[in-house]
């Protein structure tokens, strides 16, 4: 009987591309922002504070503009974006 030599997934290049290409790990989604909720229109795992410029979990998103259609980390930032307009 042959011997079957895998290769672990965390060291296969090509399935850990795929995992990222599979769960959108890593990519930012495009959001429509509603009253208390939003609508994915193009999945990812994050979106980017217009504010600060960094990245928010979806799971941690809170704060956001629907007139203007942004996403802010913090109630701050929401603060200083309403100062902005």
């Amino acid at each position: 009987m042959r011997k079957r030599h895998l290769i672990p997934a965390a060291t296969n290049p090509i399935s850990s591309e795929l995992f990222t290409m599979l769960t959108n790990q890593g990519r930012p989604a495009r959001l429509h922002y509603m009253a208390g909720t939003f609508r994915v229109l193009a999945p990812g795992d994050h979106v980017i504070c217009a504010v600060t410029q960094r990245p928010i979990k979806l799971a941690d998103l809170r704060y956001w503009n629907i007139a203007r259609q942004e996403a802010y980390a913090s109630a701050e930032a929401s603060v200083k974006a309403e100062g902005k307009g």
